[in-house]
Order: structure tokens, then sequence, then C-alpha cells
């Protein structure tokens, strides 16, 4: 089973802050917990092994992360060119390993009073920036007299929860209202952030295994195709509280990591504009466009999943794209319209247990917004491109797809992921060419098995 067997190559920019407490609202907050560092998980009784051992937990986590994961090496990128020439054009009065405008996502940059005798920020995004401080679940957790649920009733970050991930991951491969990368910092040639929940969670080395034991200790095993919805879900609510966010502009300006890049960024002899028949946006040429590659996806989910939702959520954004083209007052009222709507859409999704024919509807709708988006909006497609393959393994998972198929999507697949690879080399064509493709295999695939 190779839906995944086409290289992604994918920026891995990290994320950090201490894990949510769960408390009611109004209730007494414990204290921050600390962070107690990357070497107290590292010892060879514990995550440090070298080799798969068998165990509960495989025990080389801290080898996986350390030898093979990005995260492990986000501060030592810091040190490099590329980074010290950022810093200098924005002005930074710190070099950027010194700098908390870098370290809040390259580094688990909690403050000082938060950090253990053990805690060192080079170690870049360690155990406890995705997993939370371990100060309270630490011994239970070691000694082994509580379970998943505890750890996380003691400020452990439940990463199996698929809302929860997204949440932390989109903390620093979005943003939040205390860490942001804005277009000044594109400007100064900080690459492009892009994010799809199960596509980075399946292209980041694995340590963990999804067993009988993992399942008994109470942790959540997710469809990839429920995983990639909460994921737009998520992505869509983070973009729409970055809109509503006044701090978020520049002087006059408004922030244009709000809109779609390449909407303007591109060559002048290129006359790819038109219309967006999709979702029905009425836009103007010539007019930035909000990015909304997420809102997108998510709506032609709910047209098969929960169809009423899905017609607002269209008429909402249709709102809310004709309020920023008009640039009328009515803006402020569509983000909060939007983001109620998104908070049920989210919901919906959460609840979703999938099976064969909702998954390959999903997809068989989503291969026909990117078809006809492809010529027009790279964003979406490239959304596509890691959906497309997220929803094929959604239907692998229920096993439903033969393996000549599963090979035809993989290399399908291939041929769509390196189209919208670069966006300066996008080739609209093609990308629908591959999309066409993958369309007929899956609906082959269901005449074949009677679905």
């Amino acid at each position: 089973m190779s839906i995944r067997g086409a290289a992604l190559s994918l920026l891995l920019l990290v994320c950090s802050a201490d894990a949510g407490t769960g408390q009611p609202a109004g209730a007494t907050l414990p204290p921050p917990a600390q962070h107690l560092g990357v070497r107290t998980c590292a010892g060879a009784p514990c995550h440090g092994n070298e080799a798969v051992v068998g165990r509960v937990v495989r025990q080389n986590e801290y080898a996986t992360w350390s030898r093979h994961d990005a995260h492990s090496r986000a501060y030592q990128v810091l040190l490099d060119e590329p980074a010290r020439r950022i810093a200098a054009k924005l002005g930074l009065a710190r070099p950027p390993h010194e700098s908390d405008l870098c370290l809040d996502c390259h580094a688990d940059n909690v403050p000082v009073s938060q950090r253990g005798t053990q805690f060192a920020l080079e170690d870049g995004v360690g155990c406890e920036a995705c997993h939370g401080g371990a100060e309270r679940w630490l011994g239970p957790h070691i000694s082994g007299s509580g379970d998943h649920r505890r750890f996380v009733e003691l400020g452990l970050l439940p990463t199996d929860d698929a809302t929860a991930r997204a949440e932390r991951c989109l903390s620093c491969h979005y943003g939040t209202e205390t860490k942001f990368v804005r277009h000044r910092l594109y400007g100064a040639g900080h690459p492009r952030l892009r994010f799809e929940l199960d596509t980075f969670t399946a292209t980041q080395p694995a340590h963990f295994q999804i067993d009988e034991d993992y399942e008994k200790r109470h942790k959540q095993v997710g469809n990839a195709a429920r995983t990639w919805a909460i994921g737009q879900a998520v992505a869509a609510r983070s973009s729409l509280a970055a809109l509503a966010d006044g701090r978020r502009k520049d002087g006059i300006w408004p922030e244009f990591t709000h809109f779609d890049c390449y909407a303007c960024h591109h060559a002048m002899s290129e006359l790819r504009w038109s219309p967006r028949p999709s979702m029905g946006v009425a836009a103007r040429p010539g007019v930035a466009r909000l990015n909304d590659a997420s809102l997108v996806l998510l709506v032609h989910a709910l047209d098969v999943l929960e169809p009423a939702l899905a017609g607002r959520l269209r008429a909402e954004t249709r709102a809310l794209h004709g309020a920023f083209s008009a640039g009328t007052d009515d803006a402020t009222r569509a983000v909060s319209d939007l983001r109620s709507t998104l908070d049920l859409a989210l919901r919906s999704v959460e609840a979703w247990q999938p099976s064969p024919e909702p998954v390959r509807a999903v997809a068989l709708s989503v291969i026909d917004a990117g078809v006809s988006e492809a010529g027009r909006d790279y964003l979406t497609a490239e959304q596509v491109a890691m959906a497309v393959q997220a929803l094929a393994q959604g239907l692998a998972q229920l096993g439903v797809l033969g393996d000549a198929t599963l090979r035809a999507i993989d290399v399908e697949s291939a041929q769509l992921l390196e189209a919208t690879r670069d966006p300066e080399r996008f080739e609209p064509a093609r990308a629908a060419a591959a999309l066409r493709r993958l369309r007929l295999r899956l609906a082959s695939e269901r005449d074949a098995t009677g679905g």
C-alpha cells in the first residue's frame, strides 16, 4: 500500500508553546508547567534506545527525532546565512537565534521561568514543544501509575486527537495572535508557509506505532479522510481568526498574508485570471483575493457530509469575498458569521465516522473542484494535491481499493504533486489532467466493486 509513495518536499516550520489546561472558564488555573528538556526523555531506558524493541512503545523516539525529524534542526537553521540575511533585512536588533520573532517557532521558546535545569533552547522543537511541559505528567508517565487520559489531565497535549494536533501544528505552520509570519518576513526572504494536517503527519518520521496496544492506551486512531477534513476546518478557523484580529495589519495596509500570493505575484503577461465557478465567487480582476483554499476544500467535503451546512458556508464565503472586494464595512460582520459557521463545520467533521462511499464522494467532489480551479488558483491546486492523497489513503484504510488501483493512484498523485510543487513553475494543464485521470481511477474502482 503505497499511497504516500510520491515524495513530498514540504517545508517544516515548527510549533511551540505549552499545552492548554482544559480548565473551564473562570477556573483557577495552575501555574504554567515547567519544560524539563529533551534530555529527560532521551535516556536509554525510556525513549533513547537505538532500535525498535517491541515493547509498549518503540523506545527509539529520541533517535528518530534527533536524526530524521526536521523539528530537531529548527534552531540550527537560525545560525545559517539565509536566516541572518532575513534578520538583517528586517533590521532586527538581535541575531535570529536570539530573537523571539524567530525563536517562537524555531524552538520551544517558553519563558525562562518555565525552563528546567536540563532545558536547552538549542534543542529546537523538542518533545515538550509538541507534547506540553512535562513537569506534572512526567513522573506518572515514567512510573506507569496513570494512563493517557490521566496524563492529559496533567498537561500532556493529546496529539492523537486530530483537532488538538492541528491547532498545535498550525500555531507555527500558520500562526496565532502572538506569533505570525507576516508579509514583511516573506518580503525579507522567509519561505512561504503551507500545511495540510494529514500529509504533514504522514511525512513526518513516525516515532509511534498504531497497533492494538496504542488503542488500549485510550488513544484515538483516525481515518486519514477524517484527519484531512478536521485539518481543513481548523486551518480555515485560523485564517478567519487572523482576519478578525485588528492587530494583524501593517500600518494603513492590510496584512497581505491573508491574501492569495499568486493573484499578485505573477508575470504581467500571464492572463490566467477568470471567475471562480466552483464557489460562485464574484470577483474582479486586479483585486487582491483572500486565500480561501481551506474553505474551498471544506465546503466540498460538506457538500457530501452535510449539504445544508455546505450551502451556508458557501454563501458566507461568497459574502466575505464580496465585502473585501467592495471595500465595505460589512467585512467585520462577514468574518464573524463565517467563524460561527466554521465552529459548526468543525464539530461536524469531528463527529464523522468515515465509510467507503462518503469518502469516495468527498474525493470526487474535491477533484472536481481542483479541475475547475486548477488553472486559476495555485493555492487551491496545492491543497487539492495533498487532499487527494489523504482521501485515497482513507479509502485504502477502509479496504476498498485494490492493489492495482493503489499503484495507479500513486503514479497519478506523483504527477499531480510535481505539477503543483513549485508555484513559479505551476503547470495548470498538467495538474488538471492528472486530476481527471485520478477521478476515472476512483470512479472505475467503485463500479468494479459494485459501490
